[in-house]
């Protein structure tokens, strides 16, 4: 009898807490709808105006926090302006078109050593030190050389 009596307890028990289960899970699928209400709002945009001329200014000459010194006043220099000097002007020629295309032994590289470079289209073999039209071939290496041109050197990259 104390069996039928516990569980005539504990059914409704279970009953009723899988009941509030339910409906929580019921309440979060459907959940209630509100009517929307919609509120006009008007903004209006008053900037403030303000007669005051007061202006703002920094005052720089304080210590250096990381230093601890103050800062040194800077003092400017009048520069002496020259008149410039009347050389003869030589007319420089534009530099020529020139492309590195490699070395001719790639494995040895010396002052014997052979380089293929192209000037104003034409190919040309040039040994260290020798000139072609006013260019001299002054170093090279496996991947760029130096070349002088009218008193200016310039450094050229192989080009594949």
């Amino acid at each position: 009898m104390n069996k039928k009596r516990n569980i005539y307890i504990l059914l409704p028990v279970v009953l009723i807490v899988w009941g509030i289960i339910g409906y929580k899970i019921y309440q979060s699928i459907k959940p209630k709808t509100q009517p929307v209400v919609k509120q006009n709002y008007e903004y209006k945009y008053q900037p403030i105006t303000s007669n005051d001329d007061f202006t703002y200014s920094l005052h720089t000459n304080y210590r250096d926090p990381f230093l601890g010194t103050l800062p040194k006043k800077k003092t400017t220099k009048k520069r002496q302006v020259s008149k410039p000097s009347k050389k003869k002007s030589v007319k420089k020629k534009p530099f020529p078109r020139i492309t590195y295309k490699g070395l001719v032994n790639p494995k040895v590289v010396s002052k014997e050593s052979v380089f293929m470079i192209e000037i104003n289209g034409k190919s040309e073999l040039l040994k260290i030190g020798q000139s072609f039209s006013n260019i001299t071939l002054l170093s090279g290496h496996k991947k760029e050389i130096s070349i002088r041109f009218q008193d200016s050197i310039k450094k050229i990259v192989l080009k594949p």
